[in-house]
């Protein structure tokens, strides 16, 4: 378990979706290619679609 008040949704590297309360991206890591997983995807990246709730070790303090 996360310490307190450490999950992605108030972690410094994620980006919320606009229209998405729960959902996001995290910005952790680079994006990571999307060939393998969708044909038409050419050279396409993608950051990882998370849930605001999820945590891992690389959470980061917001800075306002």
């Amino acid at each position: 378990m996360p310490p307190p008040n450490q999950s992605c949704g108030n972690c410094k590297l994620f980006l919320a979706l606009a229209g998405q309360s729960q959902k996001g991206l995290c910005r952790a890591e680079p994006p990571k290619s999307v060939n393998n997983y969708i044909e038409y995807a050419a050279d396409d990246g993608r950051w990882p679609l998370i849930l605001t709730q999820e945590w891992c070790g690389d959470w980061e303090k917001e800075t306002q």
